[in-house]
């Protein structure tokens, strides 16, 4: 009697078993975390260059432990559109042809969300989709100088390979300036420089910001021993600032120059080093550009530019 009640008792805990294997297996996947959720995320955004300029062609991908899982590109309005995303967390990577490829990490997206208003941002120019050659890389316009786009293959751990934007200039009497097309009255602007060993001494090399005119501009100007931040207001030069500060030629050297939205100074940093603060009353707005020239010696001036870093909205 008794083994037959235990063979029943184990009957039953035995049905049990599988039907409740057999529940989980048929269990509804509605944790919104859950990636055999049939709910799929969504993700809309825009793609900007500049930071401001809506840009069609950009390559953006969704990615899992290094491996592309659905990628877009940008149409003509900049829009991009991933849906039917599994529902999970992801890296978000971009490319555009002339920028330095972006990435943003640990983005959440689970099932049934709809993210929107993403932006991606490429910002930094490395004139390596530009033709060797050319003295206007996209974006910037050459005023005066010979500009060309050049090969640099040395020290790819400091910029980006195999093209630079390249000035020399023989001239002690015209500074070479090559101007971003654009208008900037909130900006970051950034450049890494490298003055070639066959400069001689007499070099200065730098940038120039709110630019008006060939007469009313800011320029920052890197020299052997030190750096000058001025003004030229109705052709005339005034020194503002200055500060010692060797740089050597031969080495990559990273430039900065911002003034976000807010503020009423212009800072400057070289090699992550804050150099000067600037009350910014001048000039109102004006465009941001490269400078080289010679003092007081006709020995040719040889310098390269690369990743250049425009931000039009910084602060924003």
């Amino acid at each position: 009697m008794w083994s037959n009640c235990n063979a029943h008792r184990i009957f039953i805990l035995s049905c049990i078993s599988v039907m409740s294997y057999i529940s989980c297996l048929d269990a509804p996947h509605d944790n919104p975390y859950d990636p055999d959720n049939p709910n799929r995320a969504s993700l809309s955004g825009m793609a900007y260059e500049l930071g401001l300029y809506p840009v069609e062609g950009a390559q953006v991908c969704l990615m899992q432990q290094g491996e592309i899982v659905k990628e877009e590109t940008s149409n003509v309005q900049g829009v991009i559109e991933l849906e039917d995303i599994v529902p999970g967390i992801y890296d978000i990577n971009g490319s555009l042809f002339h920028y330095s490829s972006v990435s943003y990490q640990s983005e959440s997206l689970w099932a049934g969300q709809y993210s929107v208003n993403y932006r991606i941002e490429f910002t930094t120019l490395e004139f390596d989709d530009d033709v060797a050659g050319t003295s206007s890389p996209h974006r910037f316009i050459p005023l005066s100088g010979s500009w060309l786009v050049t090969e640099d293959i040395q020290q790819p751990e400091m910029h980006s390979i195999p093209h630079v934007y390249t000035i020399t200039n023989s001239s002690i009497v015209d500074s070479a300036i090559a101007l971003c097309e654009c208008e900037a009255e909130n900006f970051l602007f950034e450049t890494k420089i490298k003055i070639d060993t066959t400069s001689g001494d007499n070099w200065r090399v730098g940038v120039v910001f709110r630019y008006q005119d060939a007469n009313d501009f800011y320029l920052l100007v890197l020299s052997p021993e030190t750096t000058y931040c001025d003004v030229v207001v109705e052709g005339q030069l005034t020194h503002l600032q200055a500060k010692a500060r060797a740089v050597t030629p031969g080495n990559w050297h990273r430039l900065r120059v911002e003034r976000p939205y807010g503020w009423i100074t212009i800072a400057i940093k070289l090699n992550n080093l804050v150099l000067f603060a600037v009350y910014d009353d001048i000039f109102s707005g004006g465009r941001i550009g490269l400078l080289s020239y010679n003092y007081e010696d006709t020995t040719t001036t040889t310098v390269h530019f690369d990743d250049v870093t425009v931000d039009l909205t910084h602060g924003h």
